[in-house]
């Protein structure tokens, strides 16, 4: 829960610098997208750790509640960014919080590829490209 916490607080300054800049709505779905993907592969084993407890659109292990609330806050980013891109019509139509974690949910499967082997992974900017085509208009 300790790493959970440190690593949480370490990443909300590079958010709020992304949030700070107040770009298009997908340019911020996509900048975030993109700093996960980076910070993860910076710190792989906050990368498994985050894996094990708070898979993507499931519910936390009983045990990490507090870091629930900091996954919640992560999915909100994303759906506040999608709801303000659907407004600029740069994103498609839908419920935005779906959205949102189907973008979580690619960030962490690239993320678990990483721990299989020979499994074909593709690029960050190619993912980053998924994620593009998946959620924009």
């Amino acid at each position: 829960a300790a790493v959970l916490e440190r690593r949480h607080l370490e990443m909300r300054a590079t958010v709020a610098e992304i949030l700070a800049a107040r770009g298009p709505g997908l340019d911020e779905v996509l900048s975030l997208a993109s700093f996960y993907l980076d910070y993860f592969s910076v710190h792989p084993s906050f990368g498994r750790l985050t894996l094990r407890v708070y898979p993507a659109g499931l519910e936390p292990l009983p045990d990490f509640e507090e870091y629930s609330k900091s996954s919640e806050e992560g999915t909100g980013l994303f759906t506040r960014a999608i709801e303000r891109g659907q407004q600029e019509q740069s994103i498609r139509a839908g419920d935005a919080r779906w959205l949102a974690t189907l973008v979580q949910g690619l960030i962490m499967f690239d993320h678990s590829l990483r721990y299989e082997k020979d499994a074909g992974r593709i690029s960050i900017e190619d993912l980053l490209d998924v994620v593009r085509s998946a959620v924009a208009s």
